[in-house]
């Protein structure tokens, strides 16, 4: 049967009209949120967190980055945390008992992920960071705070108290495609909030929901419904962990720290987080890497 312009045209008008209507959902639920769980970072601070772990992915150049932000992270929060894992190519003489080092291999890509990592091209390895993360937390028995190793915390947050857990906002960069995602892959209306802050608590009783019991099989549903064809980043683990937290209707408080990103070039690691910018911020992300100096002290 043909498709005539007139019935083209009112097709196109009622498809806007569903996207717009889908679209004012996400943000009144948005604002919803803001005013019922947005709290300040004052707030989040002045409790203690329960005890939780760090996990760390880095690039072989980025190591240096993941062992001083394990150290610093340990001075923010002391005996909370449990142990830091770095996922690395390759170990470190630093290894102990209390940092512990993984690569990609320990951690177990199986052939037919490996075919659904393809279908993303040349991101790929994007995805694939975003496996093992969720991976990691699904198999973990602590709160896992994952962090990127070149994103700095300068504050100790009350991670997760009792039931409570915290999620970070993130004003910038609000990405749609990742909503879409999260519609079709929970069935549920998404926030128009970004939570991509490079640094998220994640509970692993809460992951298993999300993926089921069988993770590889979970996690590639939730991979294949974010593939579209042209879309570069279709999908995030922090945006559908956030997602499904709302909707699960937990005990959620929202926060929105000073985020900031500094260039790292000809710099050293000192001069970038203790510089009066990174001083005044929250969470501070090192932006140009490939110039920081590798003098770190």
């Amino acid at each position: 049967m043909k498709l005539s312009m007139r019935s083209l045209k009112g097709k196109l008008r009622q498809n806007r009209g569903l996207l717009f209507s889908q679209i004012e959902s996400q943000v009144n639920l948005g604002a919803k949120y803001l005013l019922e769980r947005q709290i300040s970072v004052d707030t989040a601070c002045q409790e203690v967190s329960d005890r939780f772990e760090i996990l760390i992915l880095a690039s072989t150049n980025d190591l240096p980055l993941a062992l001083e932000n394990a150290r610093r992270l340990k001075a923010l929060h002391g005996e909370q945390v449990v142990k830091t894992t770095i996922v690395s190519q390759k170990s470190h003489s630093e290894a102990s008992r209390d940092l512990l080092f993984l690569t990609d291999e320990e951690l177990g890509i199986s052939e037919e992920i490996s075919k659904v990592l393809g279908i993303f091209g040349d991101r790929g390895n994007w995805m694939k960071q975003q496996y093992l993360k969720s991976k990691f937390v699904h198999r973990a028995e602590n709160p896992v705070l994952i962090i990127d190793s070149d994103t700095f915390l300068n504050i100790s947050l009350c991670w997760k108290h009792g039931m409570r857990q915290i999620l970070l906002i993130n004003v910038e960069d609000f990405h749609m495609p990742y909503n879409v995602h999260i519609a079709k892959f929970l069935g549920t209306t998404p926030p128009a909030l970004n939570f991509v802050s490079h640094i998220q608590m994640q509970e692993p009783a809460i992951v298993r929901e999300i993926y089921s019991s069988d993770f590889d099989k979970g996690w590639e549903h939730w991979a294949r419904s974010s593939w579209k064809f042209g879309e570069d980043s279709p999908a995030s683990e922090f945006q559908t962990y956030a997602s499904y937290l709302l909707n699960r209707d937990s005990d959620i408080s929202i926060v929105f720290p000073k985020h900031v990103t500094i260039s790292g070039e000809g710099k050293t690691l000192s001069e970038v987080l203790d510089s009066e910018v990174a001083y005044a911020s929250d969470i501070v992300t090192i932006g140009q890497k490939s110039g920081l100096n590798p003098n770190f002290k």
